[in-house]
């Protein structure tokens, strides 16, 4: 919502703060066209009907096992849905996971294979057997650790050690970093422009084909946007230890001209590149403008989106 409407966001959202599941669940569905629809999976709005059905307080309502188990599976695909948009870090896989256990007890109720416990004692119990798993040894006698996202090794580093950036003086090539950021911006400011053109000549005759664009470059510039900010929060010493971070950010740089059906004249950039540039001190002046730019692009975008009818 701040994204799309800037600083009035809070005077434009259907439920004002504090808010309670049931708030969140209605401005989901109110804004669910103007913002959301361009986000998330079309099938996410049903599931958000659905759940805002449940939760409306029905007098003598009594909820079955068979509803909660409804209840329970569109919430995580909600959460599964929501974790792929969030900047918020690892709290939605930890839901999930939480959900995860509840749909679990829920079956087990149906199938008459747990009796005489609450959902609580049955959380606490799995939770514990959990941790007794985590500190056992595995076959070579070591402690396993939980596995961190910064250990994983990504495919474009694993495949091989050496690479083609790499000159034979042992320095990395930066250029085909900037030339991507400098084609992707440029590529998203030109079509911003025909949008506009389209605008100002007859927006009726384009109404298909913005919505054609928009349906495929609001998402995906939402989700650089988040990539782009979270890879330039890390500090130029702390970038060098974030190889599976700065993979995702990788993917959406290589991926940009094919998701959005355009010839791509750039070479793909690799993990070791990307690091490097946002490690380069006297890039992040650059890069933080670059970010201010990819908001003001998201304003614009939302600018056309409001003009599509409903």
């Amino acid at each position: 919502m701040k994204v799309a409407y800037d600083d009035i966001w809070m005077d434009i959202v259907y439920r004002k703060p504090p808010w309670t599941l049931e708030d969140i669940l209605d401005c989901f569905k109110k804004h669910w066209i103007a913002v959301f629809g361009m986000i998330y999976s079309r099938k996410l709005k049903e599931e958000v009907h659905r759940l805002v059905e449940k939760f409306k307080p029905f007098k003598g309502f009594t909820p079955s096992l068979e509803n909660v188990g409804e209840l329970v599976d569109d919430a995580m695909n909600i959460l599964e849905e929501c974790e792929v948009h969030s900047n918020y870090g690892l709290l939605f896989s930890e839901a999930f996971a939480e959900l995860k256990q509840v749909q679990k007890f829920q079956r087990e109720c149906v199938d008459g294979t747990v009796s005489g416990t609450s959902l609580e004692t049955y959380l606490k119990r799995k939770t514990i057997s959990k941790s007794k798993k985590r500190l056992s040894l595995d076959s070579d006698g070591n402690t396993s650790q939980p596995l961190r996202p910064d250990s994983v090794t990504p495919p474009s580093m694993a495949s091989s050690h050496t690479s083609p950036h790499v000159s034979d003086d042992g320095v990395v090539c930066l250029q085909p970093v900037e030339d991507r950021f400098r084609t992707i911006w440029q590529t998203i400011l030109n079509l911003c422009d025909t949008m506009k053109t389209w605008v100002e000549s007859s927006a009726k005759e384009h109404l298909q084909e913005m919505n054609d664009t928009l349906s495929k470059l609001v998402p995906f510039v939402k989700d650089l946007r988040y990539q782009f900010e979270y890879t330039l929060s890390f500090s130029p010493t702390q970038i060098k230890s974030q190889q599976a971070y700065v993979h995702n950010m990788c993917i959406k740089l290589n991926t940009f001209f094919s998701t959005m059906e355009l010839q791509d004249s750039c070479e793909p950039v690799e993990v070791e590149q990307v690091q490097l540039y946002f490690a380069s001190e006297e890039r992040r002046t650059m890069l933080k403008a670059g970010l201010r730019q990819l908001d003001d692009m998201i304003r614009s975008l939302f600018t056309f989106l409001h003009l599509l009818p409903d």
